[in-house]
């Protein structure tokens, strides 16, 4: 179906066409980060393209939101016919992969272009310090989001990924982005939200019974609450990540218990 687009008082019609490549829409997603933001979105910034994790391969895009969120998105065209199964193994191993790093890790690998990226998304409400703080709970409690950009996403693809959604608590979008243009090179691209994670996570949550921490972490922090002293007690619920705040102490400083993979420790 054309777009007609008036210009003066007449009406030039747009139609849909293709991308040349992947790396076409790559680069416009990358230079545009709005276009894979809904409505309720906190703002994105770029971190890096090509971001190589170890193990598991380059993903495409890496973005970071105003709430910490780190968010990689797969950008896949339909007319390379890439199994479904081999789309959804590449989120499960970029999840798996992203969040085995710390903040501090995953500023490295990007060359510091991760702390860039949080510095001009700060401002008056929220500083550099506390988005960096939210990023690295969001990796240790494994909350990243990956988005799929396609720009004709097949109904079968649309099915595994809803599905994916419906029975898991990750949060994976599926965004088709049709571009239009016209013999005057001239060109819109139209997203279109078609699995969005939030919306299904929300009714997962209220299904699926709490993950328990890890039995070395629920000791530590049951040998804990017996000496804690009174005001430095541990908050959140969180199988593997506990803060500590401390009365009039600014609001991004505090302490916290922290489980990783292999790893149990605490830091400020």
């Amino acid at each position: 179906v054309p777009i007609l687009i008036k210009n003066n008082e007449d009406f030039n019609a747009i139609t849909s066409s293709d991308y040349t490549s992947e790396r076409e829409l790559q680069e416009i997603l990358a230079d545009n980060p709005a276009l894979l933001v809904n409505e309720t979105d906190p703002p994105l910034a770029l971190v890096q393209t090509e971001v190589n994790l170890p193990n598991t391969g380059k993903a495409d895009i890496l973005f970071v939101d105003s709430s910490g969120l780190p968010i990689v998105v797969e950008v896949k065209l339909a007319k390379n016919a890439e199994s479904r199964r081999e789309i959804v193994a590449q989120i499960f191993d970029y999840i798996s992969s992203i969040t085995q790093f710390t903040v501090d890790e995953l500023d490295d690998l990007t060359d510091s272009q991760l702390l860039t990226a949080i510095t001009s998304l700060s401002d008056k409400n929220n500083s550099t310090e506390q988005i960096w703080k939210l990023c690295s709970k969001n990796l240790r409690a494994g909350d990243v989001r990956v988005v799929l950009a396609i720009d004709k996403a097949p109904n079968e693809l649309v099915r595994i990924v809803r599905f994916v959604n419906e029975k898991s608590v990750l949060d994976v979008r599926l965004v088709e982005l049709q571009k239009f243009s016209n013999d005057k090179s001239k060109a819109i691209i139209v997203p279109n939200f078609i699995v969005i994670g939030e919306e299904s996570k929300t009714v997962v949550k209220e299904k699926r019974p709490k993950r328990p921490p890890e039995p070395v972490f629920q000791n530590i922090l049951d040998s804990y609450a017996k000496i804690a002293v009174n005001g430095f007690e541990t908050i959140g619920n969180t199988h593997n990540y506990r803060q500590i705040k401390i009365l009039d102490w600014p609001q991004s400083i505090h302490y916290e218990f922290y489980s990783l993979k292999y790893t149990c420790g605490i830091e400020i």
